[in-house]
């Protein structure tokens, strides 16, 4: 009876430890998969920003372009774009 219970009690000991390992496995994979995470987001605004000032030139040139096609002088593109409710980034 007493080598029962000494069995037991290893058996016990064992499962302990090997729930343990599963859950130190375990919390080492999710604190990687938040700093992935973190590096993402970092990556997804760089990436946010490329593509607005990509956005930004484009407009500008296709505005100069415009601006050279007709006969608008750029005060009379900034009245145009203040009363928009456009920022005048001249002034």
């Amino acid at each position: 009876m007493k080598n029962r219970k000494g069995f037991a009690l290893i058996g016990l000991l064992l499962a302990l430890s090997i729930i343990g390992l599963l859950a130190l496995i375990g919390l080492r994979v999710y604190d990687g998969d938040q700093q992935v995470k973190g590096k993402n987001t970092i990556v997804q605004e760089k990436a946010k920003n490329v593509i607005v000032k990509a956005n930004v030139e484009t407009i500008q040139s296709l505005i100069q372009a415009e601006l050279t096609d007709k006969d608008i002088n750029r005060d009379d593109a900034v009245y145009t774009a203040q009363n928009a409710g456009l920022y005048n980034p001249l002034k």
